[in-house]
């Protein structure tokens, strides 16, 4: 039976590509509207999100947007960290990760997008 949450390895590019991602996606995310504070913010993080899924995949999206959230969290200074939060950003990331795993008619998974090398499972 086949694997379907399998990772992609992590080397040294990749492991780097989503260093740089994760603080680009910490920028963007300073950049964003309150429209009501606290509460409802307008960002677009979730492009940089959706890409750390492409390259990474369902696991290391998952471990990858848990760092960003707790990191974020912890230099906002606001003091308002809830694991709740941090549980769905990481969620978020496995299913970015796993949106862009696709079936062929081989019935093989294979990983699509850029920066990603072809691999069967």
């Amino acid at each position: 039976m086949k694997n379907i949450f399998q990772t992609p390895k992590p080397t040294p590019k990749r492991l780097v590509s989503l260093a740089m991602l994760i603080a680009l996606a910490f920028i963007v995310g300073k950049f964003s509207i309150p429209i009501i504070p606290q509460q409802l913010v307008v960002s677009l993080t979730f492009i940089v999100n959706t890409i750390i899924g492409m390259i990474a995949g369902p696991i290391w999206g998952f471990i990858s947007l848990a760092i960003l959230d707790v990191v974020d969290n912890l230099s906002s200074g606001e003091g308002n960290f809830i694991i709740w939060w941090t549980l769905m950003e990481a969620v978020q990331g496995f299913f970015y990760g796993f949106s862009f795993m696709v079936e062929n008619y081989a019935g093989q998974a294979k990983k699509i997008g850029f920066m990603s090398q072809s691999r069967h499972l």
